[in-house]
């Protein structure tokens, strides 16, 4: 039997059949959904079943908020970030380690014409966040203000410029 079936035993067992009902409405649609964000069902099944019994030992705080699947599902939300987070954390190591090159690369030789080309070649908004905060200096606080947007908007378009960037000036470099 699998975790699921184990975890649907342990809180019937325990009389909190509104955890129970919580746990066979919402958990399979959670799992679905969230695999999404987790890239892997498994991990996703995993996240909303951590979340599921924290619900249950909290449930008596849990079981009074209005959309109880609601923190279940931010719950498991984090625990889905917390695990990319050290997935990440954890290849970063071992390309440190397995790296035999020096830690600071050397500054890579790029003229101001091929990254002018490079920039027009991203969205309107990447553009911006690029030359609000790498060239013009603003923090992401005050580029976000700027582009009347959140900074995790703003930190999002960077990223996805960096990402598109990247192959485009190391073609004529790399």
């Amino acid at each position: 039997m699998g975790w699921v079936g184990v975890s649907e035993r342990v809180i019937a067992a325990q009389g909190t059949s509104s955890v129970a009902s919580l746990f066979a409405s919402d958990y399979a649609r959670l799992v679905q959904h969230l695999s999404v964000v987790a890239q892997s069902r498994e991990a996703a099944a995993e996240a909303v079943q951590e979340a599921f019994v924290q619900a249950h030992l909290h449930w008596d705080r849990i079981g009074g908020y209005d959309d109880p699947v609601a923190w279940v599902r931010r719950v498991a939300i984090n625990r889905i970030r917390n695990h990319h987070r050290g997935v990440a954390r954890a290849r970063a190591a071992l390309r440190r380690l397995a790296n035999d090159t020096p830690a600071v690369a050397p500054e890579p030789v790029v003229d101001r014409v091929e990254v002018a080309q490079a920039l027009a070649q991203l969205s309107a908004k990447q553009r911006l966040a690029v030359v609000l905060h790498h060239l013009e200096g603003l923090p992401v606080a005050d580029t976000a203000r700027e582009m009347g947007v959140s900074p995790g908007t703003v930190k999002a378009h960077l990223h996805r410029a960096r990402a598109a960037l990247r192959p485009l000036l190391e073609d004529h470099h790399g």
